[in-house]
This record gives C-alpha cells, sequence and structure tokens, in this order.
C-alpha cells in the first residue's frame, strides 16, 4: 500500500518525432518506467522515443519502412550510463517479409538493425 503522503510527478518532453519521459520518485530517488532493472537507486532514468523512415529498393520501387524504437538509460552526473541503454523496436516485420520478396529475413533484420543503431548514436550523440 502507498503511503497517503506519497507524490510521483511525470514529466514529458519533446513534440513530434522526439519524445522522453521521466519518474521522479520521493526522497530523492529515481526509476526506469520499464520494470525489470535492479540499477534503479541512483541517477535518473529516462525513456526517449525516436522514430524513422528509412527505404529499402525494392525492383522498381522502394519499400518504406516506419520505426519505431523505444530507448531506455540511466543519467549521472549528465552523462549517460553506457551499461544501462537498452530499446525496443518496433516495425511491421511480416509486412516487410512479405513485400520485399528478394531479401531473405536475417538479411532484413541486419539492415533493420543498422538503422537502429545509426539512429541511437546520432540520438545520443556517441557511438554504441
Amino acid at each position: 500500500m502507498r503511503d497517503p503522503g506519497h507524490k510521483e510527478e511525470r514529466a514529458s518532453y519533446g513534440r513530434g518525432v522526439w519524445g522522453a519521459s521521466i519518474v521522479l520518485r520521493p526522497g530523492g530517488g529515481s526509476e526506469s518506467p520499464c520494470a525489470g532493472d535492479s540499477k534503479r537507486s541512483s541517477g535518473i532514468w529516462i525513456v526517449d522515443f525516436i522514430r524513422i523512415r528509412r527505404r529499402i529498393p525494392e525492383g522498381p520501387y522502394d519499400l518504406e519502412v516506419p520505426i519505431r524504437i523505444e530507448l531506455e538509460y540511466r543519467m549521472e552526473a549528465g552523462k549517460v550510463d553506457p551499461s544501462s541503454l537498452s530499446w525496443k523496436v518496433r516495425y511491421n516485420r511480416p509486412l516487410l517479409l512479405k513485400e520485399a520478396k528478394s531479401r531473405t529475413a536475417e538479411e532484413l533484420d541486419g539492415i533493420v538493425e543498422g538503422w537502429v543503431e545509426e539512429a541511437v548514436r546520432n540520438h545520443l550523440g556517441w557511438k554504441v
């Protein structure tokens, strides 16, 4: 049961393509909105949402692939903790496999993974 005096602050930043949310806990602690991480005791957890669109040439036309990346990391002393970095990728993989008939599933996964890593590097401003 929660303490009746417990207050939780949520802040959201960004508009359109970029966004971020931070969950601040009373008493100086902060917590990642995503469950399952044991490193919640210090720093500020940030969740950024990145949306990208890339094209894959497929015969006489290009396939446009919209991708959504949920990037989670901890910041401490104004710097990103590389060991806390994780992300989830969402895109319509079944449709991409159906439409890109000349490519294998592994090849398409590698292409999307490269795009995601590039987007994360550009967003954070350093190499992953």
